[in-house]
């Protein structure tokens, strides 16, 4: 495998596909895709998968994008965001893959400030970016007020169960991870009809993606009666039972990549990764050191470097 020694400065434009999911926001996907169209930086092509609404969506699509030359239109039976995801991935033919839902909407330069991540040295495989609320809820998703660099995140993730993302319309990543990232068997896809923005966010971290978060918020994430699912975790019933199908999903992951408890004799690695670890991470990595197969006084040597390495670049 060739490496590129291309500044960042001089590295092409990613070219990016977007993929809308639709089902029953006939008020609200117009203007979803509206948005997509008028990125300063204009996608590759806008992917829109209708899962088998009911109300007028299927109808307002054809008749406002039928012929629009950037618009693909994909119709299905319902059967759930994953298996629209993966309907919609297939039919992409850009570099990177970006995520909107049908209720949400992109400020204008929030694929230029994709591309910018994506061009930086080293290239992400996948990047998010803050969100704004509105609707029925205001402010920012996320409090970080700088981008930052998350490294990798797999340990993180297959041992403490790490979120390292955003709900579905700020996440973004090559193509490549995308599909593999589906690749799951069809018995999954029950388990996600919603709230599919974990299945990307924890699969692509266990498959090895570098991260990369930007503070900016360039998404306008829309809080409505029909989504509020803050407002559903109260249900402790509810609660428990998203948490069961995300150890599903972790543990189908951690499987295909061969992680177990040996897996934790990488902590130190995956923590150097990150080029600014925040206090959080400090305490995520310590963790997982404690975790690790080694006896005592390795843990201890090991929690030393890790506290080193954070004051280091902290001065």
């Amino acid at each position: 495998m060739s490496v590129s020694c291309t500044p960042a400065a001089a590295r092409a434009e990613p070219s990016f596909s977007v993929v809308v999911t639709n089902y029953n926001y006939e008020r609200y996907v117009r203007e979803a895709v509206d948005s997509a169209l008028a990125q300063t930086l204009s996608p590759l092509e806008i992917v829109v998968v209708d899962d088998g609404s009911t109300d007028g969506s299927r109808a307002l699509l054809q008749s406002a994008y039928g012929t629009h030359p950037k618009v693909r239109l994909l119709f299905q039976d319902n059967g759930g965001v994953l298996r629209a995801f993966r309907n919609g991935v297939s039919a992409c033919r850009g570099e990177v893959i970006c995520f909107l839902d049908a209720d949400d909407l992109w400020l204008p330069g929030h694929l230029e400030a994709l591309a910018r991540a994506y061009r930086s040295v080293p290239a992400p495989d996948f990047v998010f970016t803050n969100l704004r609320y509105i609707g029925l809820r205001e402010g920012l998703f996320l409090s970080p007020r700088q981008d930052r660099d998350l490294g990798l995140t797999a340990l993180a993730t297959v041992f403490l169960r790490g979120w390292y993302g955003a709900p579905t319309s700020a996440l973004s990543l090559k193509r490549e991870l995308a599909l593999r990232v589906l690749d799951l068997p069809q018995d999954f896809d029950p388990d996600w009809l919603n709230c599919t923005d974990n299945l990307l966010i924890h699969g692509a971290g266990i498959l090895g993606a570098h991260k990369k978060f930007l503070a900016a918020p360039t998404v306008l994430y829309r809080i409505h009666g029909q989504n509020d699912s803050l407002a559903r975790r109260a249900d402790p019933l509810h609660d428990l039972r998203h948490l069961y199908r995300v150890q599903r999903l972790i543990a189908h992951y951690a499987r295909a990549r061969g992680f177990d408890r040996e897996s934790l004799r990488l902590v130190k690695d995956e923590f150097k990764t990150k080029p600014q670890p925040t206090a959080q991470d400090l305490k995520v990595y310590l963790r997982l050191v404690w975790r690790s197969p080694y006896g005592l006084f390795k843990r201890l040597e090991l929690s030393v470097s890790l506290l080193a390495r954070y004051c280091g670049w902290r001065r």
